[in-house]
């Protein structure tokens, strides 16, 4: 039944990077339907064979950050809606346990990452077909993947970049492995198109994290790989960049006066209006989901961490704040190349919760599971064997 709900939970990371694109009735997304069917799977095999991984301090911060969310429906100013993100936020806790159960060894997590790749190369077809047949362009002339707005779309993809580049070293190059290793180098240029057709200012500055990540893994490597993999950068850039469109590249152009601006499209005016929010109700704050009730101007946060501490408070906020900041901590335990790795993922993840309201979403709790897992991995490999060759490392597939 394990190895049912593993296989499962790949299928449903698979479709985490395009799940909108598909609606199953009466369930919601694709991703959504996959996870209840892997739920059930996961909690009859767990009784069946009447074990689990043993928890750690990460799910006890989650643990209390959903039930302080659950407690708020006691002060919310919109319960209807603190609720809803109460049940949400307690099927993504039952999310962060079974992933964290599954994947306890270094090439479960390696399979993760790169179902999320292939899963966000679905979503670079989405969007490459939309621009070739000329539909799926919003009003802002920008393209992004069916169901989804365009930063949401620009930032997923961004977050397959330093997976793909992690995995596209540490694959074999014989077999199977190879044609992944070259899929992986090839995501690069793909989603940095794919970012550029959605006009994305946030995901464009995500990835410059990836992109120092993959320079300085660079050194590891004998020098005719290096410059095979920088003639093919160069030349796949040079291919690609023509046909980015010219709103986008407009767009993206005003990424440096948004920022000196303090508009950040629209959402400076958003993060002062739940600032003074919060200033009403500094500790309890205004209930799960209530952000928008509480500002007035029908408007998400655009920022998960303002999100947290206006609908949570200081209670609340200080609880997400140390579960996002004991996942950084638990990161670094890693050698320097998979510290430098998860940390890479979790910046750009940071990058893309400051710009969007993902406290409540998949993704958030996908990542941070994983990066929690991996270091429980690391720890226990250590604990048995002493310190051995980290998982990630690109000499592994040597």
């Amino acid at each position: 039944m394990k190895k049912l709900a593993y296989l499962l939970s790949l299928v449903m990371i698979f479709a985490i990077p395009w799940e909108n694109s598909v609606l199953v009735r009466d369930v919601g997304t694709i991703s959504r339907a996959i996870g209840l069917l892997l739920a059930a799977v996961w909690v009859a095999a767990v009784v069946m064979h009447g074990t689990m991984r043993r928890l750690g301090l990460f799910h006890g911060l989650a643990i209390a950050f959903v039930t302080w969310n659950a407690l708020s429906v006691f002060w919310t100013i919109h319960p209807p809606a603190t609720v809803q993100w109460v049940w949400t936020y307690v099927q993504l806790l039952i999310l962060a346990f079974l992933l964290w159960d599954l994947y306890d060894t270094t090439p479960a997590i390696r399979a993760a990452l790169q179902a999320y790749v292939l899963g966000a190369y679905v979503a670079i077809a989405s969007l490459l077909l939309s621009f070739v047949s000329g539909t799926g362009m919003s009003f802002s002339k920008r393209y992004t993947v069916e169901g989804f707005n365009a930063d949401t779309a620009g930032l997923l993809l961004a977050i397959g970049m330093p997976m793909a580049w992690t995995l596209a070293l540490v694959h074999s190059i014989r077999g199977r492995g190879r044609v992944l290793r070259w899929m992986n180098f090839a995501y690069l240029p793909l989603a940095f198109f794919g970012i550029a057709l959605t006009g994305t200012r946030t995901a464009l500055l995500t990835t410059f994290p990836a992109v120092l990540f993959a320079i300085a893994s660079l050194t590891r490597l004998r020098p005719r790989q290096r410059l095979a993999i920088g003639l093919a950068a160069v030349i796949g850039f040079a291919v690609i960049v023509p046909f980015v469109p010219q709103p986008s590249v407009e767009r993206l152009l005003t990424t440096g006066s948004e920022i000196s601006g303090g508009t950040l499209g629209g959402r400076g005016r958003i993060w002062q209006a739940g600032l003074r929010a919060f200033g009403q109700r500094p500790i309890l704050g205004v209930g799960a989901g209530a952000f928008e009730a509480a500002i007035g101007i029908g408007k998400v946060a655009h920022n998960t961490f303002i999100s947290v501490l206006v609908e949570l408070g200081i209670v609340g906020a200080t609880i997400f704040y140390t579960l996002v900041a004991y996942t950084f901590g638990q990161a670094l335990r890693h050698p320097a190349w998979g510290a430098r790795f998860w940390v890479t993922l979790l910046s750009i993840w940071a990058l893309g919760a400051s710009s969007l309201t993902w406290e409540n979403k998949k993704i958030t709790w996908l990542v941070l599971t994983l990066a929690a897992a991996s270091a429980a991995v690391r720890a226990d490999s250590v604990r048995r064997r002493g310190a051995p060759r980290d998982g990630l490392d690109i000499r592994g597939s040597r």
